[in-house]
């Protein structure tokens, strides 16, 4: 699948897009992951849900479910929504634990298709998700 004209809000994340997210990732705002759909996702920013487009809602389920997001308490699982239309959630290795202040590597971004999945990090993964709100 050929994603390289595929970019934007909602869409894929180009990795320059993906690249400025990660830089101002202390701008971001927390998001609560309260639900994931076949294209959406829905979150809760400043204790207002609201329902977003995501291309990459599957991928985005898959790693929700799989119990490695490492700001999960088993009933709330947490994304940071950052610049640029790019939700970051942050995703540990298989039986490791990320530290409470994980390294953050703007520069590095595995690629698939053209398009920014995630960015390594100590113990796990910064994933990348473009998200744009859904007009009602």
């Amino acid at each position: 699948m050929d994603v390289t004209s595929d970019f934007g809000p909602g869409r894929h994340v180009h990795p320059i897009q993906a690249r400025k997210a990660l830089e101002e990732l202390s701008q971001s705002r927390p998001a609560r992951i309260l639900s994931v759909g076949d294209d959406s996702v829905e979150l809760e920013i400043d204790g207002l849900a609201s329902i977003f487009e995501c291309a990459a809602a599957p991928r985005l389920a898959s790693l929700v479910n799989s119990g490695r997001c490492a700001l999960s308490d088993g009933t709330r699982t947490f994304g940071l929504l950052g610049s640029f239309g790019v939700l970051v959630v942050l995703a540990s290795d298989e039986g490791t634990t990320i530290s409470c202040q994980p390294f953050i590597d703007p520069n590095i971004v595995i690629i698939d298709d053209g398009a920014a999945i995630f960015s390594p990090t100590d113990g796990g993964s910064w994933h990348l998700f473009g998200v744009t709100p859904r007009s009602s």
